[in-house]
């Protein structure tokens, strides 16, 4: 409700954000609609803009996946590699509800460098489109952090899953590291041949790059100081990530009474 002084300056100071990202991205938006008044028993949905961007691609080439497409790759992070603070993310979505624009209780979100974004999209796309072919997979990190991404990145293909061993970048909280959603991070997947070519590239940039690993067969395997923090088989992570919608919206009509423990289940043992 923008009759809400709070929500009102929600709204605007969102408003001035995305305009400050467009200018420095040199990207329109052409319209747009607000759901104002989106409220249920008091309780308004979360002040999320969504944006819908489309563009063109040059050569067919170019158009590059997001889920890695092969086993012995090895998978880089560019940009900065810290991933908190964890205000505002999904973890606490789900560990703290109802606290998370509390900045006293859950810390601030992450702030954005439109001068490191800019520069990260203009390597992601030098890359993309060298004729040497140097990225096979490029996957930004969002809701969720660094281990959905992974975990994205090893079972939404098209194909079979590929599994990962990473270790994690940053000494931070476990949490963070795998949680935080600081913005202007990218996980890309290059032979093993043009990994030194590509974190090249990305000095010469001015964009941060590191190493968490490689690509591997049927697991997901995360490293943080001591062996295997994370350790799923994809099998698992494909299923619970398949059926994702069944916690909020019931999955009964499909299998029955099984449906809701089955799959909280499911949903508890994915990150």
């Amino acid at each position: 409700s923008p009759e809400r002084p709070h929500v009102m300056r929600q709204f605007s100071r969102g408003v001035d954000g995305i305009a400050d990202a467009c200018r420095a991205l040199d990207v329109p938006i052409v319209a747009g609609n607000v759901s104002f008044y989106n409220e249920t028993d008091g309780r308004a949905i979360l002040p999320t803009p969504t944006l819908a961007g489309v563009g063109l691609v040059d050569s067919a080439d170019h158009v590059t996946d997001a889920f890695f497409r092969r086993e012995g790759d090895a998978i880089l992070l560019l940009g900065d590699p810290a991933a908190g603070p964890l205000g505002g993310s999904e973890y606490l979505m789900r560990h703290a509800p109802g606290l998370t624009g509390d900045a006293q209780v859950c810390g601030p979100p992450p702030t954005v460098d439109l001068d490191a974004e800019v520069a990260l999209q203009r390597l992601i796309l030098a890359l993309i489109r060298d004729d040497r072919g140097l990225v096979a997979s490029a996957h930004d990190v969002a809701d969720g952090g660094l281990a959905v991404a992974l975990v994205e990145c090893c079972v939404a293909g098209t194909k079979l899953p590929i599994g990962a061993s990473i270790r994690l970048p940053t000494d931070e909280p476990l949490a963070t590291q795998l949680f935080g959603e600081a913005p202007s991070r990218v996980i890309v997947s290059v032979s093993a041949e043009h990994a030194a070519v590509v974190t090249a590239l990305a000095e010469q940039a001015g964009v941060p790059c590191c190493v968490l690993g490689q690509t591997t067969t049927d697991r997901l395997q995360i490293d943080a100081g001591k062996p295997h923090a994370i350790d799923l088989d994809l099998a698992d992570l494909a299923e619970a990530r398949s059926r994702c919608l069944d916690v909020i919206v019931g999955n009964e009509a499909v299998s029955g009474e099984r449906g809701s423990a089955g799959t909280a289940e499911a949903h508890e043992s994915s990150p």
